[in-house]
């Protein structure tokens, strides 16, 4: 069972890969998962994703949406705006219980918001380690879920609404 999941760190030649993608030196690995067209690193800010063909990263708070699939060894990960990738991979070490753990620690405050034809999904996200502002700024989201629609002025101000009552909350 340990062969599943163990893989061995990052290699000094990842790593240099790694640092060239955040654009620091002083990167904390939290988790490395291989797989034969990916190496995904998990670091405090995020995750690196390897490959052959590029190289890039995406913050904790950036993900929307995601997680392991065991059945088919694949880490998804979704944006605000509908986008999304995965990585295949074989030997995940501690990538899914990172994913999931950092995830959802960058989210300070939820709200939904009931409006026309579902509901928005209202989230204040905190940006880890070296993307962290001094004073711990909240970027504040929405997601229009079922049939909701954010370009509906009803919606908008319902959501604006709530948006405004999480930040005087928070901040």
């Amino acid at each position: 069972m340990d062969a599943m999941w163990w893989t061995k760190g990052p290699s000094s030649e990842e790593m240099t890969r790694v640092r060239a993608v955040l654009g620091f030196d002083d990167v904390k690995v939290l988790a490395c998962g291989r797989g034969e067209r990916a190496t995904v690193i998990a670091v405090t800010e995020g995750l690196v994703i390897l490959t052959d063909e590029t190289d890039s990263a995406v913050a904790w708070h950036e993900i929307v949406h995601g997680g392991w699939n065991g059945d088919t060894a694949t880490l998804t990960w979704d944006f605000l705006d509908g986008s999304g990738a995965s990585a295949v991979l074989e030997k995940p070490g501690k990538i899914p219980e990172v994913f999931r753990a950092r995830v959802t620690e960058s989210i300070a405050a939820t709200r939904t918001v009931p409006v026309r034809g579902g509901d928005v999904l209202i989230a204040g996200r905190v940006p880890a380690g070296h993307l962290a502002v001094p004073e711990g700024a909240i970027t504040w989201t929405a997601m229009a879920r079922e049939s909701a629609d954010l370009d509906d002025p009803e919606t908008r101000q319902k959501v604006l609404e709530a948006t405004d009552a999480l930040k005087k909350e928070w901040n």
